[in-house]
């Protein structure tokens, strides 16, 4: 029996090395990237022109939006002018707090993601994972469309055997920072499938500030978590890639006064959770018109912990994302995301984490995406939709305190002339001075000029109309 296994074992590894032959340029890491599919964005330089309702005010004015993209660099501008239509005084939230003028600079980037032995963006980020993303998973710094956040997400690998990645939220204070060292031990080896082992530690730590306050925070140890991770691709051929992970996280408690005394009011008691989690990655290509991507993944998670914690979501209120772990129960569910892409100019996405039993002490997640680029030479349409804090499915697409959404549509008018209209429910500062999630509604008419380049990426489309 034992030589039948071993012989099957070897067959199996000589088929798959003669795929991974057949494989061309297509590495065999076993990396995990959920923006695998998005395109390069492209050098324009680009004038939008319209009346913009925040929160019920009227505004009027000009985003000025330049983009480059020479070589492996990007460059990537957000110049907002704008009046209050009715008392003619110049909208200057969006330059308050953060970093003030260094938002400006929307982006910078160099190299392509798990592609590049470097990589590295700078500014506003999205999507963004650490690892297989057992804590850090489509994490965004900028859920307030006022307070863009200038952060930095790097990933460095040398010859493919050692490397680091790392996020870092915000350099305006001590914020999310993640650091995440990882080793391909068998790299250099000629042993098919093994040869692509990848082990990884990550740490994560946040002694940052909500969009408008914060308590637990304050004066005090922060927000502490730890993870270990193992990846190995079992199939690489020019068809499909086959990635298989294991992961085991700790939340760790947070050592805050004035969290201590409030729970203590409340009768709740609270200490740090665990969770541990399998899955698969599958990334599929058809002549080149079609790619899918695919992850489901199954999760184990104890009392006061929560899977994948700091998410798009985390930044809107940390305080009550804390709050949530005293009440979290021991669970399990399942993380599945599917993505279609079509001759590169129609792309779909959507990505669930649903425990087995959805309430209060574990709620789900919903996204949904959209891209549609030059349809018929003239429409693009783009859109993006996140929900946290689901206890309902019923409920996955109503607008509340838990949502992120966006919605652009541009109509190519002439070669450099187009008009559109752009919706958001997002976090913005209102005439009264307080922060809340609202609606972000700007017909616009503007002037691009194309400079060379790729293809559009999803920033490109989405921002338009900011």
């Amino acid at each position: 029996m034992k030589r039948f296994l071993l012989l099957s074992l070897l067959a199996f590894n000589t088929i798959v090395f003669t795929y991974a032959q057949e494989a061309g340029q297509r590495s065999d890491l076993a990396t995990v990237d959920p923006q695998a599919m998005l395109a390069d964005s492209i050098s324009s330089i680009k004038a939008s022109f319209g009346l913009t309702q925040i929160g019920g005010e009227n505004y009027v004015g000009l985003r000025l939006q330049p983009e480059f993209r020479i070589s492996k660099f990007g460059f990537g501008f957000d110049i907002p002018v704008q009046f209050n239509v009715d008392t003619r005084e110049f909208r200057d939230e969006e330059f308050k707090g953060g970093v003030e003028v260094v938002r400006l600079i929307r982006y910078f980037s160099f190299g392509k993601k798990k592609a590049d032995p470097i990589y590295v963006r700078a500014g506003d980020l999205s999507g963004v994972s650490l690892g297989y993303g057992t804590l850090i998973n489509n994490y965004s710094n900028s859920p307030s469309f006022e307070f863009r956040k200038f952060g930095l997400n790097v990933d460095l690998n040398y010859k493919e055997m050692v490397g680091v990645e790392a996020l870092y939220s915000d350099i305006k204070g001590v914020n999310v920072l993640g650091v995440r060292p990882y080793v391909r031990p068998l790299r250099k080896t000629f042993i098919p499938i093994v040869r692509s082992l990848e082990l990884g530690a990550s740490f994560v730590t946040d002694k940052g500030t909500n969009v408008d306050s914060t308590s637990f925070f304050l004066k005090q140890n922060g927000m502490s978590a730890t993870a270990f991770d193992a990846g190995v691709t079992f199939l690489n051929t020019s068809f499909i890639k086959l990635v298989g992970y294991g992961q085991i996280s700790k939340l760790k408690k947070i050592d805050s006064d004035t969290l201590s005394a409030f729970l203590a009011a409340n009768s709740l008691t609270y200490e740090e959770g665990n969770g541990t989690s399998v899955g698969l990655s599958s990334n599929m290509r058809l002549a080149g018109a079609v790619m899918l991507d695919a992850r489901i993944e199954r999760l184990w998670y104890k009392d006061h912990y929560l899977p994948q914690f700091f998410d798009a979501i985390y930044e809107i209120n940390k305080d009550a994302k804390i709050l949530s772990l005293a009440s979290a129960q021991s669970r399990n569910g399942i993380y599945g995301n599917l993505g279609i892409m079509l001759f590169s100019k129609f792309r779909i996405n959507g990505a669930i984490l649903l425990p087995d039993q959805i309430s209060a002490e574990s709620p789900a997640l919903v996204q949904v995406g959209l891209e549609a680029a030059q349809l018929g030479d003239k429409l693009t349409i783009s859109g993006n939709y996140i929900k946290g804090g689901l206890l309902n499915l019923d409920d996955a697409f109503t607008l509340d305190q838990n949502s992120l959404a966006n919605f652009n549509v541009v109509y190519q008018l002439a070669r450099f002339f187009y008009v559109g209209m752009d919706y958001r429910w997002t976090f913005a500062k209102l005439e009264d001075g307080s922060i809340k999630a609202t609606d972000y509604v700007r017909p616009f008419f503007g002037l691009s000029f194309p400079l060379g380049g790729n293809r559009p990426s999803r920033e490109t489309l989405e921002d338009v109309g900011r």
